[in-house]
């Protein structure tokens, strides 16, 4: 099964612009491409399945497969050599990241925010844009889910699941949580922050491999 794809399209002029084509099944290849755009100057073209819910992975080994192909049928191929070096590097480093998200060090908060009902639809914008930032850009968040509690619309819960304290405190820097947490501060009630402690990690992190 494929879950990450990059394909870097070298413009062969000084002024021909760099296309990076990219795959993400799970969100770690979207996580580098964001650093990677981040350092050079591209345009970025995301591959999305055709229809939602449609299980790709029954044919993800189709383009590893044409790859593979190619090589052999071009073994002197430097720019089929040099994509697929890529394609391994990036499996490598979306390994890696897995690999470094330690349970123990793993931070869980469920934030209950209380909003002004004036300001309940703005408030809203404000925190579906910067949970959705937080998790296409930083590795560390792993996710941030926002609820609505079914009594009151005004009671907001956000779950809230950090890799570690560093990674915590590197979101807290970011320009899209400042905007949010700037722009929201005479719409917000209330604010508790308590930190809570998974009884089962293990099982926790079913949860997102059947969120696919």
């Amino acid at each position: 099964m494929i879950i990450c794809a990059v394909l870097i399209l070298l413009g062969n002029s000084a002024s021909a612009k760099t296309l990076v084509v990219y795959y993400s099944y799970t969100g770690n290849c979207r996580d580098i491409v964001t650093t990677l755009t981040s350092q050079i100057e591209a345009d970025v073209l995301e591959i999305q399945p055709a229809e939602k819910g449609q299980k790709y992975e029954a044919n993800g080994y189709a383009l590893g497969t044409q790859l593979l192909n190619a090589i052999k049928a071009n073994p002197n191929d430097a720019s089929i050599l040099k994509l697929f070096a890529l394609m391994f590097s990036i499996t490598a480093a979306t390994q890696e990241t897995a690999a470094q998200v330690n349970d123990e060090a793993m931070i869980v908060r469920l934030a209950e925010i209380e909003v002004y009902p004036q300001y309940l639809a703005e408030y809203l914008k404000f925190a579906g844009e910067v949970d959705r930032l937080s998790v296409e850009r930083e590795p560390g968040v792993i996710c941030l889910l926002p609820m609505q509690t079914a009594e009151d619309s005004t009671k907001i819960r956000i779950l809230e699941i950090y890799a570690s304290e560093e990674a915590y405190q590197q979101h807290l820097k970011t320009d899209h949580f400042q905007k949010y947490k700037q722009g929201t501060l005479h719409m917000v009630k209330d604010l508790k922050l308590p930190t809570m402690k998974p009884l089962d990690p293990e099982t926790m992190k079913l949860i997102f491999t059947k969120q696919r």
